[in-house]
């Protein structure tokens, strides 16, 4: 046998190794999933759910998901606590939620229920009231769906008013509740007491007299959109989050993360194009079908478009049919990848009635934003979705119209 084929052997064997090196390393990703993303279409309904390959909880949320029947969509929430799964469906209509249903499984597969996260759900249930009665909210809820996260339990109480039904989610962090809780958990070092001060979704807030801005986050969801979020959930905040296309596909689960805590989600194309630099076909395309991406897995549209790097030439507007967000002061996090270099331009550039473009991609933006958070609430701001930043403000949207921020020389 002559050297030359012998390397062929040689390199060939070494190819198939390689090769079923990855289909093991494949193998064994998945493997370690705990669910993976599915999502079905029945009579116009469209359902993303978990699959766990558990034949027990699957079976559960297949019984379900069959009972499903007036509604658009359905999306979840799931967090793995200790030994235990909680998840959290959400069924809309007509970008509505007109039904929660909650599960908790062990790891066996067993459905259990909150006390098996609890010792005591009567004390837990009076700090729900404590909430209630601090924020002149309703007691008399008829059910109660919880969903269990790393730090907090989040009740979602149920109101039926002539078969109508509405509903109140009240957060419980861990430390309140310490000396009842039967999971694992580790202490929530940032913790703000919120059981006597935030107020919920559900109610109209009064902004009389508020200075309010928006804090935007650009090109996620990313490693640090959920911390971002648990920031800004402390103190009753809501941010607008523009999201890429293909970050999108590849994270969908905090897509639905994002949507649930009531924050809202903007269009910024499927793979972060420069639009002036596209005809007017592929301009379609990267904005549209970013719009398809998200319709699929959220059962909704954009409703607002941040073009990439702010470029949207006036040519081009006429074929955008939403609201072109642009911002009025940049952290330029993107620039420094500084904490307080991020931190002392905001402080310095930002008043009521701004956008604030970050970038939920780096560390050092979540750092800043641990910081920027408590401190505008401490000056008396508060901190909205940019959709609500301009219906406070009283200034209509309109498609293909830029804006920059909400005031009156916008």
């Amino acid at each position: 046998m002559s050297s030359s084929i012998k390397k062929v052997m040689l390199y060939g064997i070494m190819l198939l190794f390689v090769i079923f090196f990855i289909v093991l390393l494949t193998i064994l990703e998945r493997s370690n999933r705990l669910f993976i993303n599915k999502t079905r279409k029945s009579d116009d309904i469209t359902i993303n759910y978990p699959y766990f390959r558990n034949k027990k909880i699957d079976k559960e949320i297949d019984i379900y998901l069959g009972n499903i029947k007036s509604c658009d969509n359905v999306n979840y929430q799931i967090y793995k606590v200790d030994n235990y799964i909680s998840l959290l469906f959400k069924e809309n209509s007509k970008e509505e939620t007109i039904n929660y249903k909650s599960f908790i499984f062990d790891l066996d597969g067993n459905l259990t229920n909150i006390e098996a996260i609890v010792s005591d759900e009567i004390l837990l249930k009076e700090k729900i009231d404590i909430y209630l009665d601090n924020n002149n909210l309703n007691k008399n809820y008829e059910n109660i769906h919880y969903l269990v996260s790393e730090k907090e339990i989040t009740a979602i109480l149920e109101y039926n008013d002539n078969n109508i039904k509405t509903f109140t989610p009240v957060s419980v962090n861990f430390n309140e509740i310490e000396d009842i809780l039967k999971v694992r958990y580790e202490i929530d070092q940032g913790y703000v007491k919120i059981l006597t001060t935030t107020t919920t979704t559900t109610t109209t807030k009064s902004y009389e007299g508020k200075k309010i801005i928006s804090f935007t986050f650009d090109d996620g969801p990313s490693k640090y959109t959920t911390e971002i979020m648990d920031v800004l959930d402390k103190y009753g905040a809501k941010a607008t989050f523009f999201e890429v296309g293909y970050m999108i596909k590849a994270r969908s689960n905090i897509v639905l993360d994002v949507l649930s805590r009531g924050h809202e989600i903007g269009n910024h194309t499927t793979d972060h194009s420069n639009l002036n630099k596209l005809s007017v076909e592929k301009i379609k395309e990267k904005v549209e079908g970013n719009n398809a991406t998200f319709k699929e897995i959220t059962g909704m549209d954009f409703s607002l478009l941040r073009p990439p790097y702010g470029n949207c030439k006036q040519s081009i507007r006429e074929y955008i049919n939403t609201p072109i967000i642009k911002w009025s002061v940049d952290s330029r996090d993107w620039e420094s990848r500084n904490k307080d270099k991020i931190i002392a331009l905001v402080k310095k550039n930002t008043s009521s009635g701004d956008i604030v473009l970050f970038h939920d991609l780096y560390e050092s933006t979540l750092e800043a934003i641990k910081v920027l958070v408590p401190y505008y609430y401490e000056q008396g701001y508060e901190i909205v979705s940019v959709s609500k930043l301009f219906e406070i403000n009283n200034i209509p949207l309109e498609n293909g119209k830029v804006y920059y921020s909400a005031k009156l020389d916008n």
